[in-house]
């Protein structure tokens, strides 16, 4: 007696990176995944056939169909990132602090920002960097020197900085920059959802 069977089988081979996607609007991890229908005898594949492949949301589910070149593109540009649960987590992480950190710098004075700042550093644990109080002093001179200028938005900067730094602490360098970069383009795209 011959067992024979086919059917069709989806495989995630990567980590595409954190993307807005184009279905739910939010910035989620993508995937690559290979569709193929398989042929197995006895319960063994023996063969796989009609190959496509997808770039998923991991939010929504949502797929869209890659043609070779975007495929390639997407696997050569998979192995410069982090791995998606440390991408995932750092992405986590910044958005958590930076909100935490604007809410409470909103209600703040400009005169208390470098002990706010330095006070957000040891709350998680962190030695603030030595240019603390610096970086304290520019923002706040700038602010005087250009009375015209948005607070908030200088601030927001600030904040986003110093969230990115404790980023990097925690996740490394590669995972603080990835995460920082397509962080401040949410931002610059309505948010992150």
């Amino acid at each position: 007696m011959i067992i024979a069977g086919w059917g069709k089988n989806a495989k995630k081979i990567a980590f595409s990176g954190i993307n807005r996607c184009p279905n739910c609007k939010n910035w989620a991890p993508t995937n690559v995944y290979e569709l193929a229908t398989k042929a197995s005898l006895y319960f063994i594949p023996v063969a796989k056939f009609n190959r496509k492949y997808y770039l998923v949301c991991s939010l929504c589910q949502a797929g869209w169909e890659l043609d070779e070149k975007a495929k390639e593109t997407l696997l050569r540009e998979s192995v410069t990132l982090p791995d998606e649960k440390t991408a995932v987590g750092a992405w986590n992480t910044l958005s958590t602090d930076y909100a935490t950190l604007l809410r409470a710098a909103e209600r703040i004075s400009p005169g208390s920002f470098e002990g706010f700042l330095k006070a957000e550093w040891l709350k998680v644990g962190g030695e603030p960097p030595s240019d603390v109080k610096a970086d304290a002093q520019n923002t706040m001179d700038n602010l005087k020197e250009e009375p015209g200028k948005d607070r908030r938005g200088t601030l927001m900067m600030k904040l986003l900085d110093t969230a990115a730094q404790r980023t990097r602490e925690r996740y490394g360098q590669l995972a603080g920059d990835y995460v920082t970069l397509r962080y401040t383009m949410s931002l610059g795209d309505d948010g992150p959802q």
